[in-house]
């Protein structure tokens, strides 16, 4: 299976493709061509790092030259088009974060998807790990609890959203898709986003200084539980992606619509300085 990269911004388009060419975990896949008109200066780096052997002139020649694709492009609301793209060729195709930026996107993305029967995942690599499953069930007994991980509140690359939207998705897949109010306030460099479940509040912080993302349950006592191993998300979303690839099944549509939904109710609560409901 020969896979294509669009995007060369991205510093995961040379973790991706590295990993997929090097790794015995990828032997039936290749990273092999690249569209990087996003980054012309990073486009040697990308390939001698990520060990592709073809430059494209457009991202419809990688689409057309690929078994499946990568988009790795920064800015979620350049995703759409060439995600549909791959779509409509029966191309199955891995959106890196942040999925899209805005929920019709994201839903016309995932109804393609289904539309067509040609398999669509991505999002935050994060939520790929082995220790969400865990997170997830501890989650279920917990009436309160705080996901925490760095974001830049003025990233060039829209904002609080490019990285915050690892906090978007970990808190879709941790706590699920049945949150019905949100609530955002910014201090300075911080931001802390409540987002209440019939059963439980969440509180997701972000702070440009931390160094893991982590969850904290309140119970009976405090428990800090950093990600172990986190630096391993970029191998294991490339798993999903190979076994995606495999069995021509989908995954976590339901977490991408929601995790969009939740980053577009946040920037409304900061901009309306009021809580957003969700339901």
């Amino acid at each position: 299976m020969e896979i294509g990269v669009i995007g060369a911004q991205s510093k995961h388009t040379e973790l991706f493709c590295s990993l997929i060419n090097t790794s015995p975990l990828f032997p039936r896949m290749r990273a092999v061509s690249l569209w990087g008109g996003d980054c012309p200066e990073r486009v040697g780096w990308c390939m001698a790092e990520g060990g592709l052997q073809t430059l494209c002139d457009r991202p419809e020649e990688v689409i057309e030259r690929s078994d499946g694709v990568i988009i790795t492009l920064r800015r979620g609301e350049t995703h759409k088009a060439l995600a549909l793209a791959c779509l409509r060729a029966g191309k199955p195709v891995f959106v890196d974060k942040p999925f899209c930026d805005s929920v019709p996107d994201a839903a016309a993305m995932i109804n393609l998807s289904k539309q067509c029967g040609t398999p669509l995942t991505g999002g935050s690599t994060l939520c790929f790990l082995p220790q969400i499953a865990e997170l997830r069930e501890r989650a279920r007994h917990c009436r309160s609890l705080i996901i925490s991980y760095a974001a830049d509140c003025d990233s060039p690359f829209g904002g609080w959203n490019f990285y915050g939207s690892h906090l978007a998705d970990l808190c879709s897949a941790i706590c699920g898709c049945g949150a019905e109010m949100v609530s955002a306030r910014r201090t300075g460099r911080l931001m802390d986003v409540l987002v209440q479940y019939p059963n439980r509040s969440v509180l997701l912080h972000s702070d440009p200084t931390l160094t893991e993302p982590a969850v904290t349950f309140h119970s009976w006592d405090e428990e800090y539980c950093p990600l172990g191993d986190f630096d391993r998300c970029y191998e294991y979303g490339m798993r999903a992606f190979r076994d995606m690839m495999e069995s021509g099944v989908g995954q976590g549509a339901q977490r991408l619509l929601f995790s969009t939904r939740l980053l577009d109710a946040i920037g409304r609560s900061l901009q309306e300085a009021r809580p957003i409901p969700l339901i």
